[in-house]
């Protein structure tokens, strides 16, 4: 008691002295599936989907053939597979070869479609006229990618010689795996050991790419579509002791894992290709969301997290006369790791044309009828010739610092550790003081550890340096604090808490022997119970 009102518990399977087992298959097909609407407007077939989730348990006497272990060693097992085999249409935005040579068609107000190639436009005015040789590059790989489209759809308000979506056919993969297994092994007639291993292994979206054919398999286009993977499991240990007919011991120790790994294998020497660079494309101003093009070496990085959780219990049962007595105590210590990428010190490059760019006001006026109502003609024009010619508007960079040597070094990975430890003894008695009445107290005493870093890498605020010169609420300008704040290394933001007592008091009461009267009536005999109780309890969230 004192820890929680509710627990939460799940029984895995046994074996028995008999074999018993059991298969079971089901599938699903597109060929039952009917096709949607608009892949039917557009000619499309049914996009593959199929599973076949095949499953099987056995139970029963392990190594029966071991005199010793006969009748006393059984064994559970069970596995289950969903493998998902499919198709998915893909989008992406491409330029038309024109565009990538600086022809930027759009549609004036006049209702004229028009031409103008921005690159000659900036060489008769005496800046950059050529394709930055990276950008090349970039855009030949997508031009090589064409060949595994399965069409091309026009961009609503955007003329088709400037740009279109490109979209094909992706096979995709989500693999998932649940075994579970459980032994139980009678070593004495008194004492019983119990192990159990349960786990989900999940592998989502393999096979996804920003565009066909292409080696980066970790993400979609747009950043949708992510390879991930999971591998939650719990695995238990249990011993049980009949000390004497009357007095029962449970142990059990228990450990829990929550793996996750996104974006699997997107390691940040891949921009090598780019000159160790992040190439950002300038956004469509259509949507002013979606890039110009998308990112051939997408922009994204691996994060693996884990937040083990390691647990203890005893627990000792005692029935002696009119007392049930419970006693014993509660481990548990919970950790947290996430470690990933980032940029890892590879500098990102953003394009774009300024407003005090002299480019601007050049580009403007080589664009007769252009519709300046809306802009997004005009910034997809500036856009264009950003990109093409390596126009930067910023260029940043972030770098990790070593987990070992706490120094900043390029292609290194961050790395966030948390921990968190409490403990708990408790002692509770059931005293059935006659037939009718039941008393039931204890006390359990919480010990909790804080929250804290793991690696000395992570800092809390902490004292005068957290407030800085103004402490003051609603008192801008006064400076009555500390005038020199600085980043102070606080591994253990508080202290442990080691001065929680829990007690509990409860009865349960069935009234009976001949009441008489009204109550009576209301309560009859022996017909009816009260309870009461009142108790404190101490809950932790823990690392979250």
């Amino acid at each position: 008691g004192g820890e929680g009102a509710m627990q939460i518990r799940m029984v895995t399977r046994r074996g028995t002295e008999q074999y018993h087992g059991k298969i079971l298959y089901q599938g699903i097909n597109e060929a039952l599936n009917a096709n949607t609407f608009f892949r039917n407007m557009q000619g499309l077939p049914r996009n593959k989907s199929r599973q076949h989730n095949p499953s099987g348990a056995i139970g029963g006497p392990l190594l029966p053939f071991v005199k010793r272990l006969k009748n006393k060693l059984f064994f559970f097992a069970y596995y289950e597979s969903q493998p998902e085999p499919r198709t998915a249409t893909f989008t992406t935005p491409v330029l038309s070869a024109a565009a990538q040579q600086g022809a930027f068609t759009y549609l004036g107000t006049d209702g004229v479609k028009r031409t103008v190639n921005l690159l000659e436009v900036a060489g008769r005015a005496g800046h950059t006229s050529t394709v930055d040789p990276t950008i090349a590059g970039i855009l030949g790989k997508i031009n090589s990618s064409r060949s595994g489209a399965s069409g091309f759809v026009p961009i609503a308000g955007i003329p088709t010689e400037f740009m279109e979506t490109m979209q094909w056919n992706q096979p995709l993969t989500t693999m998932q795996a649940f075994p579970t297994a459980r032994v139980d092994f009678q070593i004495t007639p008194t004492i019983a050991w119990h192990g159990t291993w349960n786990l989900r292994s999940s592998d989502f979206t393999s096979g996804t790419a920003p565009y066909p054919n292409s080696p980066y398999n970790f993400v979609g286009p747009g950043g949708g579509n992510t390879h991930s993977s999971a591998t939650p499991y719990i695995a238990t240990n249990s011993v049980d002791w009949a000390i004497r007919p009357n007095m029962t011991n449970n142990v059990n120790f228990g450990v829990q894992g929550n793996g996750e790994y996104f974006f699997i294998d997107a390691d940040p020497k891949r921009f090598a290709e780019q000159g160790n660079r992040i190439i950002n494309p300038p956004v469509n101003a259509a949507d002013n969301n979606t890039p110009l093009v998308g990112a051939y070496i997408p922009n994204v990085n691996t994060d693996v997290r884990n937040n083990p959780v390691y647990q203890f219990t005893d627990n000792l049962n005692w029935v002696k006369g009119r007392h049930t007595l419970t006693m014993g105590g509660t481990w548990l210590h919970t950790s947290f790791y996430s470690h990933s990428w980032a940029t890892a010190g590879v500098p990102e490059y953003n394009f774009g044309v300024v407003t005090n760019d002299p480019m601007n006001n050049v580009l403007r006026g080589a664009l007769p009828n252009i519709n300046t109502a809306n802009n997004i003609d005009i910034n997809n024009a500036l856009n264009l010739y950003a990109f093409l010619t390596g126009r930067l508007t910023s260029v940043s960079v972030t770098t990790n610092a070593d987990e070992k040597t706490k120094e900043y070094r390029a292609f290194t990975e961050s790395m966030q550790r948390y921990a968190f430890t409490t403990f708990g003894l408790y002692f509770q008695d059931s005293f059935r003081i006659r037939p009718s009445l039941t008393l039931n107290y204890g006390l359990r005493w919480q010990f909790d550890g804080d929250i804290h870093s793991g690696n000395e890498l992570l800092s809390q605020p902490s004292g005068t340096n957290f407030y800085g010169p103004s402490t003051g609420l609603f008192q801008p300008g006064v400076l009555s604090g500390n005038q020199n704040p600085a980043f102070e290394l606080v591994v253990h933001p508080y202290k442990r808490d080691y001065m929680n007592p829990a007690p509990n008091f409860g009865f349960a009461w069935n009234p009976s022997g001949g009441l008489g009267g009204f109550l009576g009536k209301l309560l009859g005999d022996g017909k009816t119970v009260v309870r009461g109780g009142s108790s404190i309890t101490f809950y932790k969230q823990g690392v979250n």
